[in-house]
C-alpha cells in the first residue's frame, strides 16, 4: 500500500483517498448509464401503461366488435313486402310483427314498398316496424275490374329493383307466418328459391311467388316489366316470373315451406309427410286463399259468424281467421272492417 502524501502545509493526504476519489469519478459515468438505462425502461412501462386498459369499467370498443361481426364484404339482408291499399299496409304491419316475433334480429330490415297512391298517413304506420320506400303502383288495364288484392298484383315485381341489399326474403303479407326463415339468406345468391306450386296441375315445374329469395338486379327487372308489358292481359306476377325466369336459374323450396289455408281442412295433401299433422307441424308459412265456404277470399272479407258458420272445418283452419283478426285489431286500430268497406278498400 502506499505511504501517505505530505502537502506543502505539512498536511498528510493519505493515498488511499486518492484512489477513492478517481473510482469516484469513474463509478459517477457508471451510475449515469445506469440511471439512463432505468429512464428508459421506465418510459417504456409508462408508455405501455398509458396505453392498457383503465380500471375494470373498461370494455372493448363496440365498433371494434361490429367490424369482426359483420365485414365489409358481408352480404346486406333484408326482408321485403309491398303494400297498394290500406288493408295490405296493415297485412304488412302483420307479417312484420310476426317476423320480429319470431327471432329475426333488427340489424336485417324489413322494406316495405308502399304505393304512391297511398295517403301519407297511412303509409306512416309501418314506419314503428319497417322502413317504407315508396313505389308507383303497376296495373294491368286488364286488371282493374278486379279486387284489389289482384287490381296491382304486379307492383310486385319492384321488389327485384336493386336497393342497396344483396339477397332478399320477400313474403307476401296475407300470409301467417309460423316458423323463422332466416336460414333462407345462406342459400346461393345467384338462384332464385320459391315453394313448388303444389295445387296446380304441373307442381314439378311451376314454382309459387308467395315466398321468394333472390339477389335483386335492375336487369332482371327490366325482362319482367318488359314481359308484363308484352305478355298476355290477364298475366299476374307468379305468371310472369315462371314465363321469364331461367329455370337453370330457379331452385325449388320443398312446397310445405308456404301451404294454403284450405288444406288445414280433413282429407287434405300430407306433401310427403307421414300425417297432415307432421305437415302442419313443419310448414313455415299459412297463404289465406280460401273463405269458410270454400271459396276463394281472404280472412278480411268475412264476419265473425260466417267464420264460425261451418262446424265441419278443421278448428285449425278457423282458429287461423280468430288470430289474424286479433291481430288486426291489436296492431291496426286505424283501420277497421265496418270503416275499410265504406272507403271501398276491400272492393
Amino acid at each position: 500500500m502506499d505511504g501517505p502524501a505530505v502537502a506543502a502545509d505539512g498536511t498528510r493526504t493519505p493515498r488511499r483517498r486518492r484512489k477513492v476519489s478517481l473510482c469516484a469519478g469513474h463509478c459517477t459515468l457508471q451510475g449515469l448509464f445506469f440511471a439512463l438505462v432505468l429512464l428508459t425502461v421506465a418510459s417504456g412501462a409508462m408508455l405501455l401503461l398509458a396505453m392498457r386498459p383503465r380500471g375494470l369499467e373498461w370494455r372493448p370498443d363496440p365498433r371494434d366488435a361490429a367490424v369482426h361481426a359483420a365485414p365489409h364484404d358481408a352480404p346486406r339482408r333484408a326482408y321485403m313486402l309491398y303494400a297498394t291499399d290500406a288493408i295490405s299496409v296493415c297485412n304488412a304491419l302483420i307479417m312484420a310483427h310476426h317476423i320480429r316475433r319470431l327471432g329475426t334480429p333488427t340489424s336485417i330490415p324489413i322494406v316495405v314498398l308502399v304505393s304512391t297512391s297511398m295517403p301519407p298517413l297511412t303509409a306512416a304506420a309501418l314506419a314503428t316496424l319497417t322502413r317504407v320506400v315508396m313505389v308507383d303502383p303497376w296495373s294491368q288495364p286488364s286488371h282493374l275490374g278486379r279486387k284489389r288484392v289482384w287490381r296491382d298484383s304486379l307492383t310486385k315485381l319492384r321488389i327485384f329493383e336493386e336497393r342497396g341489399f344483396d339477397h332478399v326474403i320477400y313474403l307476401d303479407s296475407d300470409m301467417w307466418l309460423h316458423r323463422n326463415l332466416d336460414h333462407l339468406f345462406d342459400l346461393p345468391r345467384s338462384i332464385l328459391h320459391a315453394p313448388a306450386a303444389y295445387y296446380v296441375s304441373s307442381p314439378t315445374t311451376l314454382f309459387a311467388s308467395t315466398l321468394l329469395v333472390f339477389a335483386p338486379s335492375n336487369g332482371r327487372l327490366a325482362a319482367l316489366l318488359d314481359a308484363a308489358r308484352r305478355g298476355p292481359p290477364d298475366a299476374f306476377d307468379m305468371d310472369i316470373l315462371n314465363d321469364v325466369w331461367p329455370r337453370d336459374r330457379v331452385a325449388f323450396l320443398p312446397p310445405h315451406y308456404v301451404v294454403l289455408n284450405g288444406d288445414l281442412n280433413p282429407d287434405s295433401t300430407t306433401l310427403g309427410f307421414d300425417s297432415i299433422d307432421a305437415r302442419i307441424n313443419a310448414t313455415f308459412a299459412t297463404h289465406f286463399s280460401a273463405l269458410p265456404s270454400g271459396a276463394y277470399g281472404k280472412p278480411w272479407e268475412v264476419t265473425s259468424h260466417h267464420r264460425r258458420a261451418k262446424h265441419n272445418l278443421s278448428p285449425r283452419f278457423l282458429d287461423l281467421f280468430e288470430l289474424y283478426w286479433a291481430a288486426h285489431d291489436a296492431l291496426c286500430p286505424w283501420l277497421t272492417k265496418d270503416k275499410a268497406k265504406t272507403n271501398g278498400w276491400l272492393s
